[in-house]
């Protein structure tokens, strides 16, 4: 069977992605040589050219968590620099806290090309925001576990409070992908970016105004054959 048929197979996968599901289907394609440092770039860069067909003459700040979803911010941001009316960065996090390896190469990139203020307090992020036409959440996603801390649950108040538009990345920060129950905290976003599919608390909740699914790149055959996911699952 050639590779190029297999799309057509894909009406018999998974309509919405659970938690687990994500997991298993970057294991997948780990295995398949499709990195997870190649599908942070591919999302990035696909949000990216969303953003710019809506807001190309906007002020943009990005304000980005210590895992893979800031990785995500960050390669959105380096995608949208010079292209973008203007585009700051915010760090909720230290440097030298990073542990994500790929957050660590888009933050070494991109910190060679602009400014990135880190760990902020609550006055400076709270200028930025309010400065902001659009406010991109790469907070937390899918890898939070129990409540977020006094940093990110302060910036997800501040966001709340003065952003004039917010989008996020995946999912809402703070927002329970498989049930879309809220935590302590969670962004109230007026636009959301799915990555490769529906998650399912879009099917329970009202989250689905002004949701777009975004493509970062996830091979068919991931999800169609056995793979080391799946012996996670």
């Amino acid at each position: 069977m050639r590779m190029q048929s297999l799309k057509e197979f894909s009406i018999y996968t998974k309509k919405t992605l659970s938690v687990r599901d994500t997991y298993a289907l970057r294991a997948n394609a780990e295995a398949l040589g499709v990195t997870k440092m190649l599908l942070t770039e591919n999302a990035g860069a696909n949000i990216a050219n969303e953003l710019l067909h809506k807001h190309k003459n906007d002020t943009i700040l990005v304000v980005s968590g210590c895992g893979n979803k800031g990785a995500i911010g960050l390669s959105v941001a380096r995608h949208l620099l010079e292209r973008a009316k203007s585009v700051e960065v915010v760090l909720l996090c230290k440097p030298e806290e990073i542990t994500d390896k790929e957050l660590k190469a888009n933050y070494d990139i991109l910190s060679k090309l602009i400014h990135i203020e880190s760990r902020p307090d609550s006055n400076a992020l709270a200028r930025k925001v309010r400065g902001a036409d659009v406010v991109i959440d790469a907070i937390v996603g899918i890898g939070l576990h129990g409540r977020p801390d006094s940093c990110l649950s302060a910036a997800i108040g501040i966001i709340n409070k003065y952003s004039k538009h917010t989008v996020s990345i995946d999912i809402p920060s703070g927002i329970n992908p498989d049930t879309g129950l809220p935590n302590v905290a969670s962004i109230k976003a007026q636009r959301l970016y799915v990555l490769y599919k529906s998650k399912p608390f879009l099917i329970t909740r009202e989250y689905a105004q002004n949701v777009e699914i975004i493509d970062m790149g996830f091979p068919y055959i991931g999800e169609l054959l056995t793979g080391p996911g799946d012996v996670m699952l």
